[in-house]
């Protein structure tokens, strides 16, 4: 039983039971949680990583922790990370129990917390003015935030599972004037949407895959976006600038097709479009849950109408040979006509040799400014790539720059002990048995 009772003059006596109370006094041999992604700064040379609770800042070029983010009482985890755009030293970090804060890693302050949601954050996105804000969660629910004023502007409701990814389109009219922006989100429910922030309505549903939404990119141009699901195929759409939302069931994004990976294992988990430094062509990296990091290069449109004529040459040659020479119907011929001479995901993106990852990845983040990838992966290690041109400029390479290996485990950790004078830790996974020093939290030994 929980308590004893006593008795005496004045009645029994209840004497509660006391347990001891643990709390968390530092994590040993983290550099990247699994349920987290990993961001690079503004210049390319700093990683940050989730780490359970925290959020660790790497040096890619020596290999070492500059700092750590955690408030005084950490105890949620991280589980989304998302740099300001620009040169600002701003990141904001979603964690498990729904809170997402603003932080100046530079400083390692917090400089504002939002509450918006009940349920841990899946994704987080800043606009490109870096103004703005939006958060998907596990609530299913998009809250759009004004960071100058600290303020919810939208909640977007529609999705019935999971947000898994956000991202800002932000249009421009003919005078370069930009108008107001949208988000296009995805979702476990499988299903894209694109969201007007003015009126917080779902402008259009978007229902071509066929298992859970992951990640989604849209191009610099902001005039096309791909969503990566749990297939093999990358799903392309084009976005029309039209003002013209006020029908029933408008039309913004229209589906030019389905792409296949050939090289492509598990899930798409990060999708980017990159331009490398010194090339006028764009890039569409894409990241599965493999070893495999894909690369395809988006054609210029010369490229494209030559591939549309090759196409609908083959396709009449193909009609010659099944009508024996004879005619075929004009009003036949025209329809299937038309329908060549429409734009195809195919031919906008051309695969490209894939690199090979020491390990499966988890996450990938891309620094625009100067080219640097960062790959997350399953076995706590971060691996920095480069991307480099060859001589031919339609062709890309990634090469490995560096990345971060500390001596912790590379598999789940099945037993623990320690020492009498709690001077000691030892450690045992699959492949190894470490031992750790508690106080300075470093491994002296593997066995």
């Amino acid at each position: 039983s929980s308590f004893v009772g006593l008795c005496s003059r004045a009645g029994p006596v209840a004497m509660v039971k006391a347990y001891l109370r643990y709390e968390k006094e530092r994590s040993v041999g983290i550099i990247t949680s699994r349920e987290c992604n990993v961001e690079l700064d503004h210049s390319g040379k700093f990683a940050l990583t989730g780490a359970v609770d925290a959020v660790n800042i790497w040096n890619l070029r020596q290999g070492t922790l500059v700092r750590s983010l955690q408030t005084a009482k950490a105890s949620e985890r991280v589980t989304r990370i998302c740099v300001k755009n620009g040169k600002s030293q701003i990141c904001a970090v979603g964690y498990s129990d729904g809170a997402v804060r603003l932080w100046n890693f530079e400083e390692a302050v917090v400089v504002q917390t939002l509450q918006g949601h009940k349920s841990g954050i899946a994704c987080v996105c800043f606009d490109s003015s870096g103004h703005a804000l939006a958060s998907g969660a596990n609530d299913t629910d998009i809250v759009v935030w004004d960071v100058a004023n600290e303020a919810g502007i939208a909640r977007l409701r529609g999705h019935v599972d999971q947000v898994t990814a956000v991202l800002f389109w932000e249009r421009e009219r003919s005078g370069g004037l930009a108008t107001s922006a949208r988000i296009i989100s995805a979702s476990k429910d499988r299903s894209v949407r694109i969201w007007s922030i003015e009126m917080q309505i779902c402008l259009q549903t978007i229902s071509e895959h066929q298992s859970e939404v992951w990640s989604l990119a849209i191009n610099g141009a902001q005039t096309r976006f791909v969503g990566g699901s749990g297939d093999k195929f990358l799903r392309m759409w084009s976005l029309t600038g039209s003002e013209e939302t006020s029908g029933e069931n408008p039309i913004v994004a229209e589906f030019l097709g389905a792409v296949p990976r050939p090289h492509g294992q598990g899930s798409v988990l990060e999708l980017h479009f990159a331009q490398p430094k010194g090339s006028e062509a764009e890039f569409l990296l894409c990241l599965g849950s493999g070893r495999s990091l894909e690369a395809f290069r988006c054609q210029e449109e010369g490229d494209v109408k030559k591939r549309q004529k090759r196409r609908k040459r083959r396709s009449q040659i193909k009609k010659i040979k099944k009508a024996g020479g004879a005619d075929v119907q004009e009003e036949q011929e025209n329809e299937e006509e038309q329908d060549e001479d429409g734009p195809r995901a195919a031919d906008e993106l051309a695969e490209l040799p894939p690199h090979r990852l020491a390990a499966k990845a988890v996450s990938m983040a891309l620094c625009k400014a100067t080219g640097e990838v960062l790959v997350g992966l399953n076995n706590n290690e971060l691996e920095a790539l480069k991307l480099q041109l060859p001589d031919a400029e339609s062709n890309v390479a990634l090469e490995r720059t560096g990345g971060v290996d500390l001596p912790g485990h590379r598999t789940a950790i099945r037993a623990l002990a320690v020492a009498h004078d709690d001077s000691l830790l030892m450690s045992a996974s699959a492949e190894s048995v470490k031992v750790w020093n508690v106080s300075t939290g470093r491994g002296g030994r593997t066995i």
